[in-house]
């Protein structure tokens, strides 16, 4: 962990993802009445000929597990967690990417632009979302997640952006969500894929350990 930790900082693109990275890795101490951060890493790998419609299930018996390991924990302090970290990969168009694996103040439509540097950080990220909402996500899944982000961006230096494919180059994208954006994805791939809800699975699994 402390070379994901490492490396997340290294690559950092601005001072401000920088800052926003430190504090979820670590956290300060709370205010008074006010849950503690606490940030897990997502590692998130499935075979390429998975069947599509086992997907919402996968992600739905990740927040099962966790919540079952929360709940079942004597300490009551582990698994307590309220946001993810998934360190993802995807196809960009050619030319999409403005000014390299720069960061999350980019614009869209690879044209360079210097006044986006005075941005907010807000500004920034919708920058993120627009340029993502094109990109092809191996696992296309993770773009779901990439739409719950609250922290979003390119890393420096990223090996996988000098990868290129037919469609474009492989660009390796960091996101930090809310723990809840794992139950909001998986009832999002229900919707997408045409499964049946989760909604009676994800109420069943919690109540088989009360006994």
């Amino acid at each position: 962990m402390q070379q994901i930790q490492t490396y997340l900082l290294s690559t950092a693109p601005t001072q401000a993802i920088r800052s926003t990275l430190q504090s979820f890795l670590t956290p300060s101490t709370p205010a008074a009445g006010a849950k503690p951060v606490s940030l897990g890493l997502l590692i998130h790998e499935r075979v390429i000929n998975t069947p599509t419609e086992l997907l919402p299930h996968f992600h739905t018996a990740l927040a099962d597990d966790i919540a079952w390991a929360a709940k079942n924990d004597e300490n009551k302090t582990n698994y307590q967690y309220t946001h993810f970290l998934l360190i993802s990969r995807c196809v960009l168009e050619s030319g999409r990417l403005a000014g390299g694996a720069g960061g999350a103040a980019v614009g869209a439509g690879g044209k360079k632009n210097k006044q986006k540097k005075a941005k907010s950080s807000a500004a920034g990220h919708t920058d993120m979302q627009t340029i993502l909402s094109d990109a092809m996500f191996p696992r296309f899944e993770d773009q779901f997640y990439a739409q719950n982000a609250s922290t979003l961006y390119f890393p420096r230096d990223s090996t996988e952006s000098k990868g290129h494919s037919v469609h474009g180059s492989t660009q390796r994208v960091v996101m930090i969500f809310p723990a809840s954006a794992v139950m909001k994805v998986a009832q999002r791939l229900t919707d997408v894929l045409g499964s049946e809800t989760i909604a009676d699975d994800a109420a069943g699994g919690d109540g088989a350990d009360d006994s």
